[in-house]
């Protein structure tokens, strides 16, 4: 029995081009720490902290449609564009076979939508 192991790789920023397929793998948030809580004092200056969270969905394959680092325009399953920031989001490459697979599979299931329950965000939505 023959298996195809196909690999989702982290992606640099240069190395994304039109047409691929690419996942949300990370997504950064920075705060401003104005308190003590972290050990900072008042005079120290406002330091940022960095947070790294999984998408606040589970994994959802884009296609990119177009580039200009650090900017991307993606296209989901649902035909809706968005931009990303490859700042905030750390993008893996799919391979395209599953990519395309994932698209056709899922245009056709256009009609259900993802559930509340099935969310696997830990972080308030209000601050992306």
């Amino acid at each position: 029995m023959e298996k195809d192991i196909l690999i989702v790789r982290a992606v640099a920023p240069e190395d994304i081009a039109p047409g691929t397929y690419v996942v949300e793998l990370r997504r950064v948030h920075e705060f401003i720490n104005r308190c003590s809580l972290f050990g900072t004092m008042p005079e120290d200056g406002p330091l940022t902290r960095t947070v790294v969270t999984m998408p606040p969905r589970g994994p959802e394959i884009l296609r990119v449609e177009a580039v200009a680092v650090p900017l991307v325009l993606v296209t989901r399953v649902s035909g809706k564009s968005q931009m990303l920031d490859i700042r905030r989001s750390r993008l893996g490459q799919v391979p395209a076979p599953f990519g395309k697979a994932v698209f056709e599979a899922m245009a056709r299931n256009k009609s259900a939508s993802l559930d509340a329950a099935e969310e696997t965000a830990t972080f308030p939505a209000g601050a992306d």
